[in-house]
């Protein structure tokens, strides 16, 4: 499923290589918009004994011409832990527990599912704070895996909204504030909004490798990105020109 996302570009000009050594160029009004579609595939790590996935984000850019240039990043689920902290202190990400999120978003996760099923697993043991209704909750996660499901919904204005959300299941150790009191809990499941720049931020975390043992690991230092020519073409985008390198 492609998706489509929106945003103004502040930096300008924007330059990014192609394979072919020249340069895709972002250049234009004082308030550049940028529109461009992306597809998100869940790449599967093969080890079964705490498995770490990956996503491959792929964008589809059009140039002056029409002609259509694509790169992919690939990054680590735990982007979705990442996300799942900021949730928490931005009250308009819409985080909470599944059963008191409205009908409309979860319907979402029938009708509009994008990914299912990301593993992210972590014996980290750094404590984060879950606000888990009525309570706000120290976790921390000990030999656990979590899994995320994906999905979105079309906007008018913001192009694609995705939402994520952490299933129910996930064993943590909490402690409750008041009492210190340790337990052994299950998490339920929780839904909330991914950012408003998730697309741009999904293609700058390209670092995603995997290792010797078959799961996916995240690079300290992410990867530049490459676009290469495809044989689509579609409506000219005069804000993007193809240049010769320097």
């Amino acid at each position: 499923m492609r998706l489509q996302s929106t945003f103004e570009l502040l930096q300008r000009p924007f330059d990014v290589p192609t394979t072919d050594g020249r340069i895709l160029r972002w250049d234009g009004e004082l308030h550049l918009c940028v529109n461009f579609t992306y597809e998100l595939t869940a790449l599967r790590a093969q080890n079964e004994d705490y498995p770490v996935d990956a996503v491959a984000c792929q964008l589809w850019q059009p140039d002056s011409e029409g002609r259509v240039w694509s790169a992919t990043s690939r990054f680590t689920t735990d982007y979705f832990v990442d996300e799942l902290a900021m949730a928490q202190l931005e009250n308009d990400r819409n985080c909470n527990t599944e059963a008191r999120t409205t009908p409309e978003i979860r319907a979402l996760f029938e009708n509009s599912l994008v990914l299912r099923g990301l593993r992210f697993s972590s014996d980290d043991r750094s404590g984060r704070s879950l606000w888990i209704h009525p309570h706000l909750v120290q976790v921390i996660f000990k030999y656990s895996t979590l899994s995320f499901d994906v999905a979105a919904k079309n906007d008018s204005d913001f192009g694609t909204i995705l939402y994520a959300r952490l299933n129910q299941g996930t064993e943590y150790d909490a402690s409750l504030p008041l009492n210190e009191i340790h337990y052994t809990w299950e998490l339920p499941a929780l839904i909330f909004k991914l950012g408003h720049d998730a697309p741009q931020r999904m293609l700058y975390s390209n670092g995603a490798f995997m290792d010797e043992y078959g799961s996916w690991v995240k690079s300290p230092i992410p990867k530049p990105l490459a676009f290469q020519l495809t044989d689509e073409r579609s409506y000219r985008e005069p804000a993007v020109s193809l240049v010769d390198g320097s």
